[in-house]
């Protein structure tokens, strides 16, 4: 990690800059931190929000998480070594992909993610779930299903449909049937999200 005198600014780079999360994220950082330390902002899109905030520095381009996150791995990895940031500050995502490199990037920037293994089993909701049961903590109802067959048997709806791993807006969806959950079975399979 980097010798850092008490005055020279930090150097912060935000995993991403599409999402509120990261809006929000750069404001706090941006006032906790005062005025003359610097925010760069990962995301391959131009049109990202942050890029246009007062607070951000540069907008640096990368590769797609979602379609290549060996790619966004190494170029954020690359990004550390060159440019010799302070911080790595994941708002999504990204906080899996750094978890699983966390040693290796931990040696060159401040991280601070979770263990692997820790991380994997909160963000699978079926192992979420899992875990809920064991601390006994209320949940709602709730069943683990792994085939259309046994989606079949479900007799309550409306429910929601949770693909395993996936946010809100791709792999949840509430149904009222068993025509409408088998019909958004097909969607997350031609997307690719549901494997047999």
């Amino acid at each position: 990690m980097n010798n850092r005198s008490k005055t020279s600014p930090i150097r912060v780079l935000l995993s991403e800059g599409s999402s509120n999360s990261a809006r929000q994220a750069i404001y706090g950082l941006a006032t906790g931190l005062g005025a003359n330390n610097s925010i760069d902002v990962l995301d391959p899109s131009g049109w990202c929000q942050c890029r246009f905030s007062r607070f951000v520095r540069r907008r640096i381009e990368c590769p797609k998480i979602a379609s290549n996150p060996i790619g966004y791995v190494r170029f954020a990895a690359d990004l550390v070594k060159r440019e010799s940031y302070d911080v790595l500050f994941p708002t999504h995502e990204q906080v899996y992909a750094f978890s699983k490199f966390r040693e290796e990037f931990s040696k060159r920037v401040g991280l601070a993610v979770p263990d692997f293994g820790v991380l994997r089993r909160v963000q699978s909701k079926s192992d979420f779930f899992e875990l809920m049961n064991e601390l006994d903590f209320p949940m709602p109802e709730t069943q683990v299903i792994h085939s259309i067959e046994e989606l079949a048997k479900v007799d309550s709806y409306p429910l929601f449909l949770k693909l395993i791993h996936s946010t809100a807006s791709l792999g949840v969806k509430r149904v009222s049937s068993v025509f409408e959950a088998t019909e958004t079975i097909k969607r997350f399979e031609q997307l690719g999200r549901w494997k047999r």
